[in-house]
């Protein structure tokens, strides 16, 4: 899912559709302040094969489920033990995304993992590398958020392999999903509904430019591999 914030605000908006998700603005990174006055517990993202989203420009990306790991919350035992809870999800066909999944080159502060710990007076609290913190006598506040920069990440994801390729079902209900919200906007016929209308138009555009290129890159034929070598025979050696 998009970065979840402490108030409960994220990185969207989005139209939600569970498992398939639309994503109806662009975003950018932009000024998220507000105070941090409770601790918060180290977390894991986990993804499902059918769960994505559609960013502001149609592209069809990850959408990741945060599990915090807090004791006697979300399955975690008293003592701080996950390993019952990720295998609660696991059977329902999430998987945990390894840290190592975020490369120093994909997070704002060039450094490896997509969690980050900061110190406040309230205690430490754990966000994603996309989030910026600051601390100020010991008061914590998100600056600023990279919803652009996650993005990326998420998309690099796909392309690393990390995460499979989103299929061609899932694909479709998506799709689905953004022409009846686009239907609904048409038929309330306010301001606000019409430009939400055209957000999704665009993104239907978009939509329709990204699996033009995923059909054109299947269709080109893989580049030929040169012949291995071969060692000369006896006879080229004596003519040689």
């Amino acid at each position: 899912m998009p970065i979840e914030f402490k108030n409960g605000e994220t990185a969207k908006p989005a139209t939600e559709a569970q498992p398939y998700s639309v994503q109806t603005d662009a975003g950018s990174a932009r000024s998220a302040r507000f105070n941090l006055s409770e601790m918060e517990p180290p977390f894991v993202w986990f993804f499902h094969p059918r769960r994505w989203m559609l960013d502001g420009d149609g592209t069809p990306l990850p959408s990741l489920a945060k599990m915090a790991i807090e004791p006697g919350i979300n399955g975690v035992d008293a003592r701080g033990n996950w390993a019952t809870a990720r295998a609660q999800r696991e059977q329902g066909g999430e998987v945990m995304l390894p840290e190592a999944a975020a490369r120093a080159t994909d997070t704002p502060d060039g450094q490896a993992g997509y969690v980050r710990r900061t110190i406040t007076a309230a205690g430490p609290y754990f966000h994603s590398a996309w989030e910026q913190i600051a601390v100020r006598d010991g008061e914590g506040s998100i600056e600023q958020v990279d919803h652009a920069g996650y993005r990326r990440w998420l998309a690099a994801l796909v392309q690393r392999g990390v995460i499979p390729s989103i299929s061609d079902r899932t694909l479709t209900r998506l799709r689905e999903t953004l022409e009846r919200s686009l239907a609904g906007e048409v038929d309330r016929d306010t301001e606000g509904s019409k430009r939400a209308a055209a957000a999704i138009k665009r993104q239907l555009t978009g939509l329709d430019a990204w699996e033009e290129a995923q059909s054109i890159s299947s269709a080109e034929p893989a580049a030929l591999s040169p012949a291995p070598a071969t060692a000369p025979s006896r006879k080229e050696v004596a003519n040689g």
